[in-house]
């Protein structure tokens, strides 16, 4: 029985490109972001809000479409009718860490597209 264990465990590690030194980690199951102003932060493993206020995330709302196992959002977006921009970072930005991937923009004088990424006349 113990042979037939180990055996497993072998092929386990093995599949998962894992070694026996490896520990798996595991999130508790009881993260849960607020859905109307949070996303998860994969890398923080935390709850953020995506609308704090500044500039860099005005705007800015939990995207659904993007859910985690959990049901949080994993990203954000901007809301309907708000065209989203992507941002250019320079060296600097990254080493402040103050580079944002999109502001949200309200130039469209009628609609946005459904990918948000232009306006649309009617």
């Amino acid at each position: 029985m113990a042979s037939t264990a180990n055996f497993l465990w072998f092929l386990f590690l093995l599949i998962t490109h894992t070694n026996a030194e490896t520990e798996l980690v595991s999130l508790p199951p009881d993260i849960f972001c607020d859905p109307l102003t949070e996303y998860f932060d994969s890398a923080g493993f935390k709850c953020t809000v995506c609308n704090d206020g500044s500039l860099n995330y005005l705007n800015k709302i939990p995207d659904t479409s993007s859910l985690d196992v959990y049901g949080n959002a994993m990203q954000c977006t901007c809301p309907v009718g708000l065209k989203k921009l992507p941002e250019t970072c320079v060296v600097s930005d990254l080493q402040s860490g103050e580079c944002y991937d999109f502001k949200c923009d309200d130039t469209c004088s009628e609609a946005v597209s459904l990918d948000k990424a232009s306006c649309v006349t009617w």
